[in-house]
């Protein structure tokens, strides 16, 4: 799992290696420190293909995570959907809905009040989520 965290934090491995990289992580941990590179990578890496393909991680290959590492993501996701950069909003969106089938009125590309609102509600329902474990 080193060499393979290595690989997804680097921004000069290729990305191609990168990608899937990240992919290979989440099936094989369940360590909070690859969902980070992995929400760090959806945020900030260099090339759309990295960021897309960091969310896809995200939303299909973390199978070991406990509940509990489960609404961390879910957290980071929601707080995603405010970002300045539309694709993270988007892909941020995308890995929410797979994971718990919901939209809660949410739009990536709505205007930033109407985004709030829709977070409000996915705060509320996370919360909600969470007491109920």
């Amino acid at each position: 799992a080193d060499v393979l965290m290595r690989d997804v934090v680097d921004d000069e491995v290729a990305q191609r290696l990168r990608i899937t990289a990240q992919y290979a992580l989440g099936r094989v941990s369940n360590d909070d420190a690859v969902v980070q590179a992995l929400l760090h990578n959806m945020r900030q890496g260099r090339t759309f293909p990295v960021r897309d393909k960091a969310a896809c991680a995200l939303a299909h290959d973390q199978i070991h995570l406990s509940e509990r590492q489960k609404i961390a993501l879910f957290r980071a996701l929601v707080k995603s959907l405010d970002d300045p950069k539309p694709d993270v909003r988007r892909i941020a969106f995308q890995a929410l809905k797979i994971h718990t089938g919901q939209t809660r009125g949410y739009r990536p590309n709505k205007p930033r009040e109407k985004r709030l609102a829709a977070m409000l509600d996915w705060l509320r329902w996370l919360n909600e989520y969470e007491a109920n474990l």
